[in-house]
Formats: C-alpha cells, sequence, structure tokens
C-alpha cells in the first residue's frame, strides 16, 4: 500500500527563500495608472513590504512559537537538558532532519504515542504541499503517520497472590512500554497537526514486530523524560483552572 502511495504521491516542492518585493501585479497597475487611488489590498501590501524591508526580512515568532518556548521553560524544571538535548527545537535541525522514516514523539489532547513520518506538509500558495524533509519544525502544518500506540496492562496481582515473573516483565514494561501500529491486524494511520509534534527521535530508534516493538534505550529515556513532564505540566495547568473557577466564583 506505501509503493502504491509513493507512485501517486504528488511531488510537491517548497523553496526556503522569502522574496521581498513589491507583487508585479500592483507595480504593473502603478505604471499604466499612475493617478489611480491605491485600494485598500494594495497600500497593505506596500507597507508589508516596507515593515519587512525595514527590519530587516526578519519574520516574527508565531503563537504557536512562544508557546512552545514557554513549554520548554516548564519541561526544563523537571527534565534536565542532558535527557532531552535540542529541546527548543524538538531535535529537528541540519543535523538531525525531519523526513520521512524518522520516529516522532507526539502528544494530542487524548494522549502521547509514537509515530513514523511518512509525509510532510508546508503551507504553499493557500495549499498544504508535500515536502522531503525539514530542517525546521517552525513551517509545518501536517505530519502524515503511522501510529505506534503504547500497550498498557492491568498486571496488579490480586489479594493473596504474589507477583509473577511474567508480571514483573510487564511492570518493567510501564516503564519502557510495548507499542504496537495495528489494531484488529490493522495498521493505524492519522494526519496530525504539526503542533502536536514533541520531539524528533530519528530514524532507526524502534526494533520488534508491527504488533510488538520497542523503542532503543536512548528513545526510552525521551519518551519516559516527556511523558514525565507532561504530566506535571498538565497536573499544573489544571491546578491553575480550579484556582481561577475558585476565584470566578467568589466574585
Amino acid at each position: 500500500m506505501l509503493e502504491i502511495r509513493t507512485q501517486n504521491q504528488s511531488k510537491t516542492s517548497t523553496r526556503s527563500e522569502r522574496i521581498i518585493a513589491i507583487d508585479p501585479k500592483f507595480a504593473l497597475s502603478r505604471l499604466l495608472d499612475p493617478t489611480k487611488q491605491l485600494s485598500i489590498k494594495h497600500a497593505s501590501h506596500h507597507l508589508r513590504v516596507v515593515q519587512a524591508l525595514t527590519v530587516g526580512g526578519k519574520i516574527g515568532k508565531t503563537t504557536r512559537e512562544h508557546r512552545w518556548q514557554e513549554t520548554v521553560k516548564s519541561v526544563r524544571t523537571v527534565v534536565p537538558q542532558e535527557l532531552l538535548p535540542n529541546l527548543p527545537s524538538k531535535n529537528v535541525n541540519t543535523i538531525n532532519p525531519l523526513r520521512p522514516g524518522c520516529l516522532v514523539i507526539m502528544r494530542n489532547k487524548v494522549r502521547m504515542y509514537v509515530g513514523e513520518v511518512l509525509d510532510l506538509y508546508k503551507p504553499v500558495s493557500r495549499r498544504h504541499g508535500s515536502i522531503d524533509s525539514a530542517t525546521s519544525a517552525a513551517g509545518l502544518s501536517y505530519l502524515s503517520l503511522r501510529v505506534y500506540l503504547p500497550l498498557t496492562l492491568n498486571t496488579a496481582p490480586s489479594d493473596g497472590e504474589e507477583a509473577s515473573s511474567e508480571d514483573e516483565h510487564y511492570a518493567e514494561a510501564d516503564e519502557a512500554p510495548l507499542f504496537s501500529c495495528r489494531y484488529n491486524s490493522v495498521d493505524i494511520f492519522t494526519h496530525a497537526f504539526a503542533d502536536h509534534l514533541l520531539y524528533n527521535l530519528g530514524p532507526n530508534a524502534m526494533t520488534g514486530t508491527p504488533v510488538q516493538s520497542r523503542l532503543k534505550p536512548f528513545a526510552v529515556t525521551r519518551w519516559l523524560a516527556l511523558s514525565k513532564a507532561t504530566e506535571k505540566i498538565a497536573q499544573k495547568e489544571k491546578s491553575i483552572q480550579k484556582q481561577a473557577g475558585k476565584k470566578a466564583g467568589r466574585a
């Protein structure tokens, strides 16, 4: 199925250069009729170009990037930098580019999971174009992923029973969980928002079969660190929301 998908994949590419200049259609209209009054759209375009040129063409950080930087600060209070190197960039850079085949740690409102990148998308002219790789997560819009969900088992022994060796094996799996990309013999895929990306593990970060896969030791350390950090951050946010609710009720 993946081979067929690759054969029929649109070979869309994007350029990273950003050209700052007056749009030719606006420049031509002024040449044809210099006395014509500027439209709101035309004037807005001129203003944007002037602002971009006066600040050296620098593009300010988006709200998503600012929110991620605040998340990084919160994570750093829980997890040391040695356990999660390059966290501000989500470990997406020129040395560790994000490309198809890489494994990534993702988190949405429901769960945290591992995804295998199948395709990357970037906004291009009001559409989303497929790109071969990315050296920054900032400009991405979506990720096409094969989903690996952590397997959780309730292995606590009942009253009067001793933990067997099998129970001990599963207890270890809770610390370094097994993953599966199948549900009822069907592979799991998703089209995820790029801001759900937490960390790029790179290729070859997992071993095993599609039914039972395990992260390699370095990836396990980063999974557990992010899991611990995001759990504490979520608890802190809930506590803040609860306190805010109480204050609103008193008011």
